[in-house]
């Protein structure tokens, strides 16, 4: 299934966009970066065993935030909590995200 079948969104310059809801930006392509494109939703990031950040993500269940104290792994980010990234121009990025937040010189299509 290529990008044609989603339905574009165009997110420009200092702008924010939430997905409707019940549903999810399954992709979203970077056209113009002018720092680092925040997204939230979706996110799964390596942590260090016991590492601080935990309290910002999911744990392995899936029913409440790390403790001070897990194994290093990949654990989901809290749906409240934003990555900001920095993406080439020219690339997409897959997954599933509820927000897209976009620096004053980022122009990015979405696409739900």
């Amino acid at each position: 299934m290529g990008l044609e079948s989603f339905k574009p969104v165009y997110v420009a310059a200092s702008t924010t966009v939430s997905a409707p809801s019940g549903q999810y930006f399954k992709a979203f392509t970077v056209l113009t970066i002018s720092g680092t494109i925040a997204v939230k939703g979706g996110i799964h990031v390596a942590l260090d065993e016991n590492d601080s950040g935990g309290s910002s993500h999911l744990n392995a269940s899936g029913s409440g935030t790390l403790s001070g104290t897990h194994d290093a792994g990949i654990y989901e980010m809290l749906p409240t909590v934003a990555l900001a990234m920095t993406i080439p121009a020219g690339t997409t990025v897959y997954g599933n995200y509820s927000e897209i937040d976009c620096g004053a010189g980022d122009i990015v299509i979405a696409y739900l």
